[in-house]
């Protein structure tokens, strides 16, 4: 199944980007610029959707562009949206850390949140090491 859609502001600017990568088996989740509350809320219910559409367990968030902070949303993503991710069947997210250090600590914080839920959520500056984490994580399951 091919799953590509691009989600933007009310304004028209995109914020985010969701490709589903059949060979692999995993979202790709590319978040552009600055990206509101609200929209961290909007784009993350539609990784569920998305997951759900194409049958995945798996997804790589691509943070690498994102600007400012978005500590605000991580008990919410914590106490709401996590829940119903790890009940849609995702298990494993990548995240690709921003070069914006208030990302990384927004990043960092979150990491540390959702540790010993029923999903394994990890944080990674390279995207080959963060690919190659997810594809051992898919033979890790089929096992």
């Amino acid at each position: 199944m091919n799953f590509e859609k691009t989600y933007s502001t009310d304004q028209g600017r995109p914020y985010l980007r969701i490709q589903y990568h059949a060979m692999d088996d995993y979202l790709v989740v590319e978040w552009l610029g600055y990206v509101s509350p609200q929209f961290v809320m909007e784009g993350s219910n539609a990784i569920i959707e998305a997951a759900k559409a194409c049958g995945t367990s798996q997804f790589l968030s691509d943070k690498t562009t994102v600007q400012g902070t978005y500590k605000k949303t991580n008990q919410w993503l914590e106490e709401d949206w996590f829940p119903r991710a790890i009940e849609a069947g995702l298990r494993f997210g990548a995240s690709l850390l921003s070069e914006n250090i208030f990302s990384q600590m927004s990043s960092k914080d979150l990491e540390e949140r959702v540790q010993g839920g029923g999903m394994i959520y990890k944080n990674f500056h390279d995207k080959e090491k963060a690919v190659a984490w997810l594809k051992e994580k898919k033979l890790e399951m089929s096992h």
